[in-house]
């Protein structure tokens, strides 16, 4: 059985996307979308493919670094924070972002 305190919530919630729906809509289900970080299948090659990238962006800054004079190393910099991203940071934002969503099924 639900306490009172998560039914008000979820009144609260549904209280909320109630505004949007049109007229004659109700809700059927509500609810938020999985927490956390989660993983699909297209992780499974996605993940060590960007951390092969941030090992050759890693080498390709330090390469630059050292060369006369050092052009690139800016961009091996810029490199090493796009690849960052893509290894460990799309993970974090999408939780991040996933937080306060809420899904609503209605009968329209």
């Amino acid at each position: 059985m639900m306490s009172s305190g998560t039914t008000g919530r979820l009144r609260t919630e549904e209280k909320l996307i109630a505004n949007r729906l049109l007229k004659g809509e109700c809700i059927i289900w509500s609810g938020p979308p999985g927490r956390g970080i989660i993983f699909t299948a297209r992780d499974a090659l996605n993940i060590p493919v960007s951390l092969l990238a941030l090992g050759f962006f890693i080498f390709f800054a330090i390469a630059s670094a050292r060369s006369q004079p050092p052009s690139f190393a800016w961009f091996g910099a810029l490199l090493i924070c796009v690849a960052l991203y893509w290894v460990a940071g799309r993970f974090v934002l999408d939780a991040w972002m996933r937080r306060g969503m809420r899904y609503a099924v209605t009968n329209h």
